[in-house]
């Protein structure tokens, strides 16, 4: 029920379909792979068995929650009726099996689908993209930066979150012994993998941070695995988290109420900062007015 009323929060959560998918597969792949092994295709079958009853679970009460959201306003519509923008969606209809399938959805949702698609592939609905002096044109065949959010990142996470995030990673691994990853951290850390993936490397509306936020409530829950053991820490340890907790607060705060507009102090002039990154990265409607500046200069 919660994934299905997700949709109509964020166009972006149709990912978390195949995030749990593939969750799932790699949870479950070495007990699976282990029946193949001994040929057991009894228990086999009924793995198989059990997780598509699960799958179809999972669909059905979401197809009907997002449904009821729209009062299943235009709800079983044929494909081919669609007026599709993007190329994906256009695609898709012009497939001869799909085009008389009936889309158990309502338009509103798929055509939502469809616009978001194309105006990240396009370009359409903003401006130019830009990071540390560079520029792409948007367009039909436009390009992003690969790797945008690694640099949006850097510059835009405060740095005190991005050191504890770093050492939490490292203290797992250090004691990796300790943890069930399968049945724990799977779930915080392949949602991140994923969206950091995609976002840096197959999508190209490359204008603000923004996108990546989904991965940080992730990562900072993964970074409580510092505080086990708290009442055993060392004094020094202690100290150390405190002042960095301190210096996330007043770094923070420095830009109250401008929040939007935060860049870490590796950014040393604020006055500076749209010469790293622009667009939301900076403000809603100024980001061309800087970029002109910045070209003139």
């Amino acid at each position: 029920v919660v994934l299905g009323l997700s949709q109509h929060a964020k166009f972006s959560c149709i990912f978390l379909y195949p995030i749990f998918l593939c969750v799932v597969c790699i949870k479950y792949a070495h007990p699976l792979f282990e029946l193949v092994i001994k040929k057991n295709l009894q228990a086999l079958f009924n793995s198989l068995k059990t997780f598509l009853k699960y799958f179809l679970a999972f669909i059905v009460i979401s197809v009907l929650v997002i449904n009821a959201g729209y009062l299943f306003h235009k709800s079983l519509t044929p494909l081919s009726r669609y007026k599709f923008d993007s190329r994906l969606f256009k695609t898709l209809q012009a497939v001869p099996a799909l085009e008389n399938i009936r889309v158990p959805l309502p338009y509103a949702y798929l055509r939502g689908l469809d616009m978001v698609r194309y105006h990240a592939d396009t370009g359409k609905s903003f401006g130019n993209i830009y990071l540390l002096g560079r520029i792409k044109f948007t367009g039909e065949h436009y390009q992003g930066f690969k790797g945008y959010f690694f640099y949006a990142t850097l510059f835009k996470e405060p740095l005190a979150a991005q050191i504890f995030i770093m050492i939490a990673l490292i203290v797992f691994i250090w004691r990796r012994e300790k943890h069930y990853f399968l049945n724990n951290e799977l779930y915080l850390l392949f949602p991140v993998l994923f969206f950091t993936v995609y976002l840096n490397y197959f999508y190209k509306a490359h204008i603000g941070l923004r996108f990546l936020l989904p991965a940080f409530p992730l990562l900072y829950i993964f970074c409580g695995n510092l505080l086990e053991g708290w009442k055993a820490f060392p004094w020094t340890w202690k100290s150390a988290v405190t002042v960095l907790c301190v210096y996330l607060m007043v770094s923070s705060l420095s830009y109250f109420p401008h929040y939007l507009s935060y860049f870490n102090e590796l950014v040393r002039d604020r006055k500076q900062a749209y010469k790293i990154l622009a667009d939301s990265n900076i403000d809603w409607g100024q980001n061309e007015w800087y970029l002109r500046a910045y070209l003139k200069n």
